[in-house]
């Protein structure tokens, strides 16, 4: 007998994937721009160890809000297609980080 997903499992392990691939884009912009972790989490105000687990994807609780502010200040938007993905339609301020 087959065993069955329980829709909250099954949320879970989407939101798990959508969270490591939203780490991954964040720290490609990061690299890109040659910037580390504790400037990028001072900019956005956030602790750098949260930084380091949002990137690594392992924090489950991320809210909209937070992950915007990461992504607004490496110049990145969300794509309006829904998906998890950034895009980087604005460029990045750097001279606005270490305010």
């Amino acid at each position: 007998m087959g065993s069955v997903e329980r829709a909250y499992d099954r949320g879970t392990r989407r939101a798990t994937h959508a969270l490591r691939e939203l780490g991954e884009d964040l720290r490609h912009a990061r690299l890109e721009q040659g910037a580390s972790q504790r400037t990028v989490a001072a900019a956005a105000r956030i602790d750098r160890g949260d930084y380091s687990r949002i990137e690594a994807g392992t924090v489950l609780n991320l809210s909209i809000a937070r992950a915007y502010r990461i992504g607004a200040v490496l110049g990145l938007r969300r794509r309006p297609t829904g998906s998890t993905q950034f895009s980087d339609l604005d460029p990045p301020n750097p001279s606005q980080w270490r305010k």
